[in-house]
């Protein structure tokens, strides 16, 4: 739905849209084509001077920001409340945390296109990485490929992964046991296996079972 629009001149506009997780800011720009680039130079120098100042609307946006991270502390003895704040310090990498310009200007979703060997799953702050072999010669090495590419993406986007955050999950039939496990490294830290993991809302293991799943939401 419309929530809002704003003509900039005859070839640029900025409309809002009402999503259902986030509302959207988008900016439509018709270029000069190459005979009215020979035609009108006055315009087209017109065009790209407010270009610029659209383009200078984000570098605002993303620059001389400062953050810092305020704490307090409470003496029972004297009822007494302590409050912390630090110098703030400033932003160099990232986009304000809570924005709602994150999803817009964190763009991940040519992350699949550069992985190879492996199937993404991407969210909104959530990622999840399958790969699939039969050998387990084969299974280490796409690990290894997948992992080092990941890293190389990240590296080159300014973006860093929570290593601390990150399992994997090694899945194998209910009936038969587990023996084989890959290492894998991400950032020369190794990823522990966990037997359970939370996704979505749902409680998947590694043998595919729905017990998991029941018992959390059966105690709950």
């Amino acid at each position: 739905m419309q929530i809002g629009f704003e003509p900039i001149n005859e070839r640029m506009c900025k409309l809002r849209i009402k999503g259902k997780f986030y509302n959207m800011t988008l900016i439509s720009v018709y270029a000069p084509t190459e005979d009215e680039n020979k035609r009108n130079a006055e315009d087209v120098k017109r065009f790209y001077s407010k270009l610029s100042d659209v383009n200078k609307w984000f570098q605002s946006y993303l620059t001389i920001r400062t953050q810092f991270v305020e704490t307090f502390q409470i003496d029972k003895s004297k009822h007494t409340q302590y409050r912390f704040q630090p110098s703030p310090r400033t932003i160099t990498h990232g986009v304000p945390q809570g924005s709602i310009q994150g999803p817009l200007l964190i763009y991940i979703n040519d992350l699949p296109s550069n992985i190879q060997g492996a199937k993404l799953i991407l969210y909104a702050d959530d990622m999840n990485v399958l790969v699939v072999d039969r050998s387990q010669e084969a299974l280490q090495t796409k690990l290894s490929l997948v992992m080092k590419q990941l890293e190389i993406w990240f590296l080159k986007n300014y973006l860093i992964i929570n290593v601390t955050k990150t399992v994997a999950l090694s899945f194998h039939p209910c009936h038969s046991k587990l023996t084989y496990k890959p290492r894998i490294l991400l950032q020369n830290k190794e990823i522990e296996y966990n037997s359970e993991v939370k996704f979505l809302g749902l409680c998947i293991t590694e043998n595919l079972s729905w017990w998991a799943h029941v018992r959390f939401y059966v105690t709950v």
